[in-house]
């Protein structure tokens, strides 16, 4: 034990041993308002993915445009049916994907703060885009948008409280919420009552985005996809959040206890 820990355990109440304590509840108090707005932003995310994968099912025949797999089997499809002009289409969507991942690989290393702008901007554009859409566009065409928003949103809002967590689709979260789930109510452990919560609410916030847009559907048609506006504007404002980092004061009877001490001799 050094000294300075050894005078805090012979005399709790002296200067040194406050200004510790208070620059160790700081720092607690730091990281614990940290994850609370790493946590809401992420859920607020995750309601923008949903808006989107809502609005891709419900208003464009059943087609999920936050993935992937659907468009690449379709691609293979269209090799072996010959048809190329759907190919050229379905390539081109592939191609966009791959934008968005490409530039989630560059936008990052000028500091995740702005990567994590970019991504709420190019969202908002996106809907823009897509609800003046002249009608009767080519629900694939429709789609490009959202390959790109999404494929860049996915890579910027991957994670929360250290676990792998998907904003954009459901799969891996499903999954990770039912088997922790279950192996906190079989086995009892600690940590999966936390993993299964915060998968629970991903899952939770991304269908509350998909509710939101298929009623919005049914009075706006394409236009109801600007509903995602409200949660891009929420996350925007918790972005602008900052961590309180104030010195914790010290209760005045705290204080006098030690001025008792110090004037001892």
């Amino acid at each position: 034990m050094n000294i300075k820990k050894r005078r805090c355990a012979l005399s709790p109440a002296s200067n040194d041993c406050v200004n510790s304590n208070n620059s160790a509840k700081r720092r607690d108090h730091e990281v614990y308002y940290k994850v609370k707005k790493e946590n809401a932003l992420h859920y607020n995310m995750s309601m923008v993915g949903g808006v989107f994968g809502g609005f891709a099912v419900c208003m464009l025949g059943e087609i999920f445009g936050n993935a992937q797999t659907l468009n690449l089997i379709a691609i293979a499809g269209s090799i072996f049916e010959g048809d190329f002009r759907t190919l050229c289409l379905r390539l081109l969507g592939a191609l966009l994907y791959t934008a968005g991942l490409a530039l989630s690989v560059v936008v990052p290393r000028f500091g995740k703060a702005r990567a994590e702008i970019l991504s709420l901007i190019i969202s908002a554009v996106c809907m823009l885009i897509i609800s003046f859409m002249p009608v009767g566009t080519a629900p694939i065409i429709t789609l490009y948008p959202i390959f790109f928003a999404m494929s860049y949103q996915w890579t910027q809002f991957d994670r929360i409280e250290g676990y792998v967590s998907a904003s954009i689709f459901s799969t891996n979260n499903y999954r990770q919420f039912v088997v922790s789930s279950l192996r906190y109510l079989i086995y009892r452990e600690a940590d999966m009552k936390v993993k299964a919560r915060v998968f629970g609410f991903t899952l939770l916030w991304f269908h509350l985005g998909v509710a939101l847009v298929c009623l919005c559907g049914a009075f706006l048609d394409r236009y109801s996809l600007l509903v995602g506006i409200l949660p891009l504007i929420s996350a925007a404002v918790i972005m602008t959040l900052k961590v309180h980092d104030e010195e914790p004061t010290t209760p005045p009877c705290r204080q006098a206890l030690i001025q008792t001490n110090e004037s001892r001799p």
